[in-house]
């Protein structure tokens, strides 16, 4: 059975730009490729589980979506995360997105019961059913709320 995910994107040192969609989602048809960690364990996410992406820093959920392949280990490419702390990588369709971050609902709003986990560090935290669905229809909500073209 398919999990749900809030995964952090971005770092305290380097939050995301507010318009992630220039640096990371200029084609929405285009796959996301999600780099997470720990570099010591293999993730727990799995294809076909959702995820919701908080973006550290802002506060905020902007994207949703699915994950399509993975995880690959991959802890040479080059990225401007630390590529040892994140070797992880996923391949994953973005379904509801926000052009700017700060036009996504707040996190903790919708998903409070995971707050410390996300905050003191864990790359990502399990979602409810409840939390997951609460926190995709305050991003479809949101007045740019994108979707993936059906297909």
């Amino acid at each position: 059975m398919a999990q749900a995910w809030l995964k952090s994107f971005g770092d305290s040192k380097r939050p995301i730009r507010s318009d992630w969609t220039n640096e990371f989602l200029r084609d929405p048809v285009q796959p996301l490729e999600l780099m997470t960690g720990p570099s010591d364990t293999q993730p727990t996410m799995r294809p076909g589980d959702r995820f919701v992406l908080h973006a550290v820093g802002h506060g905020r959920v902007f994207a949703e979506g699915r994950i399509e392949s993975g995880p690959v280990w991959a802890p040479d490419r080059d990225t401007r995360w630390d590529p040892k702390r994140w070797p992880w990588v996923y391949t994953c369709r973005v379904d509801i997105w926000v052009p700017i971050v700060d036009r996504g609902p707040r996190t903790w709003d919708y998903a409070s019961r995971v707050k410390g986990q996300i905050q003191f560090g864990r790359p990502y935290a399990e979602l409810t059913r409840a939390e997951h669905e609460s926190l995709v229809a305050a991003l479809g909500a949101a007045r740019t709320a994108r979707k993936h073209p059906p297909g």
